[in-house]
């Protein structure tokens, strides 16, 4: 006979539990995603853009664990992978320390992540919950001429990186 195993199944509250203290050491953060082209136009991403969530959680300074779970439209939410590493870590550490950033305006904000594929930076949008300017802060960047963890205001950030997204996209069409 040959040998096997049975995966052993935990009880519901050990699920429960294990879920309730994940929850108290995550970061959540909805996941919006723009194109070049919207960036070229100056267009400010809006909510329509939603593509997911990402669970952000901090193993030490320089090392973090990043979930991602996709959800389009109607669809239902799809784990998509995990991600590790000092990269991660850098967005763990902004998520903590985005409510002592110096230049954010009073207000109330919703911390979400702004994906723009081929642009070379991860950034914090802070949605606006009341009439007043977005903001996004970028944490890790490179080449765009933004500076990490300085809060820009959502019209001059789109205007810094139009020049190079103009760059991209003409490649793109050629």
């Amino acid at each position: 006979m040959p040998t096997q195993f049975t995966t052993p199944v935990p009880p519901a509250p050990v699920t429960n539990a294990l879920i309730a203290g994940l929850q108290a050491v995550l970061y959540p953060q909805p996941v919006y995603a723009m194109g070049l082209q919207q960036v070229v136009r100056g267009q400010p991403p809006e909510d329509s853009l939603f593509v997911g969530w990402r669970y952000l959680l901090n193993l030490d300074a320089h090392f973090g664990i990043e979930v991602d779970v996709d959800q389009t439209g109607s669809a239902p939410p799809v784990y998509a992978g995990f991600s590790y590493g000092p990269v991660v870590a850098k967005a763990v550490n902004a998520a903590q320390q985005i409510a002592t950033v110096p230049g954010i305006p009073g207000g109330v904000y919703e911390i979400r992540f702004l994906l723009i594929p081929g642009m070379l930076t991860d950034s914090l949008w802070l949605r606006a919950t009341a009439p007043a300017p977005d903001w996004i802060v970028p944490y890790h960047t490179a080449g765009t001429g933004l500076q990490e963890m300085l809060p820009y205001e959502m019209t001059s950030f789109l205007n810094i990186l139009r020049p190079m997204a103009q760059v991209r996209v003409s490649h793109v069409l050629r």
